[in-house]
């Protein structure tokens, strides 16, 4: 790995990853896990994201992507944003990020989410929006992180589509599961967001490309050669000599030397 002041990057293709990311595909048809996390985002009462989506086709990721920025350009005036169309919002981001965003969605049928006028998601996710339009993104994190299941790796989601769309247009990278394990060969006590943030930056400006195009490189390298929750090889991935099989090999090597 070569040294990038805060974060060690690995060396791949950097170029190469960054198109290879399938939740911004535009290939035909859902990828499987956003279908899964549409169908937990319907749960929520009232069901806003099938009410949205009956006036809206989306036929690939790369459609829900740009369904989320319509939404989000059209709240850019957050003081008069309604609490559906924020809510809204908030499913659609949820549910690209696929079946691992159904935290909030997982309540007993009697209560539905968000059936309750009392809940405090919405008056949350407002402040949470106005933090980053301020560009105060360690409140927005915490704002969100204290909504019920929601968790770092979707709190960041969220300020990264808020961020992208926003009237800043500044896009922040999302911190997830993945991205931690492959830079730092575990999930907790990593960097904070603002140290990662600060050295993808630096290694965005070294590769002359965004810091969200290196987020999504090292995601989609990440996914195809590593299981979802640990940094071991997928099965598949053997059987070619490659520089990124071969960096691959020796992040396995690292992540094994830890856990035993």
């Amino acid at each position: 790995m070569e040294e990038n002041n805060i974060i060690n990057f690995p060396k791949i293709k950097y170029f190469f990853w960054m198109n290879q990311n399938e939740f911004f595909s535009d290939i035909a048809g859902l990828s499987r896990t956003i279908e899964i996390g549409l169908m937990h985002v319907k749960k929520a009462k009232p069901d806003l994201v099938t009410l949205e989506l009956q006036k809206t086709s989306i036929k690939s990721n790369l459609d829900l992507v740009k369904l989320i920025e319509k939404k989000i350009v059209e709240e850019n005036d957050i003081e008069s944003s309604s609490i559906d169309k924020l809510l809204l919002i908030f499913d659609l981001i949820q549910a690209w990020g696929g079946q691992t965003g159904r935290g909030p969605y997982v309540q007993p049928a009697r209560r539905p989410v968000r059936s309750d006028s009392s809940n405090p998601l919405p008056h949350i996710y407002k402040n949470a929006i106005k933090a980053v339009f301020k560009q105060d993104f360690q409140t927005s994190l915490n704002l969100l992180n204290s909504i019920n299941r929601v968790s770092e790796s979707f709190a960041t989601k969220h300020i990264f589509f808020w961020s992208k769309f926003g009237p800043h247009k500044k896009a922040l990278p999302i911190y997830d599961t993945r991205i931690k394990l492959l830079l730092f060969q575990k999930v907790r006590s990593t960097p904070p967001y603002e140290n990662y943030v600060t050295s993808l930056n630096q290694k965005a400006s070294e590769l002359k490309i965004e810091p969200e195009d290196v987020e999504r490189a090292l995601f989609s390298f990440s996914q195809f050669y590593f299981l979802n929750n640990k940094l071991e090889l997928k099965k598949n991935t053997y059987g070619s000599d490659s520089p990124d099989l071969k960096e691959a090999i020796r992040l396995e090597s690292m992540f094994l030397n830890k856990i035993n």
